[in-house]
């Protein structure tokens, strides 16, 4: 599976929010189905987003995309090291972490 392919699928047809600290809220609040890091996070943002990965029980996905190519396989004019996806639209990224789309 292309993550960048999959990224502008989201982008056209599914929601997310950008950076962390939406990102976290998101998750805390049962709002985002996956959240996606960098590879090149910082540490403190990869233990926390574990942290929150566990207490809510939202997959966390570990990319080998930069910050930057997160933020253009996006269409966003900045880098971002996490990304949570609130409705994959018609993307398959949610098979990546072997969640079934039946709810």
């Amino acid at each position: 599976m292309d993550i960048r392919q999959e990224l502008a699928v989201i982008n056209r047809t599914g929601k997310y929010v950008v950076g962390f600290r939406q990102s976290k809220i998101a998750a805390l609040n049962k709002r985002a189905r996956l959240l996606i890091l960098a590879r090149n996070c910082p540490e403190t943002i990869k233990v926390e987003a574990e942290m929150v990965s566990n207490v809510s029980g939202v997959p966390l996905l570990k990319t080998e995309l930069s910050a930057e190519d997160l933020g253009l396989a996006l269409r966003k004019p900045f880098s971002t090291a996490c990304i949570a996806v609130l409705d994959p639209g018609s993307s398959s990224i949610m098979e990546a972490v072997g969640e079934s789309e039946v709810e």
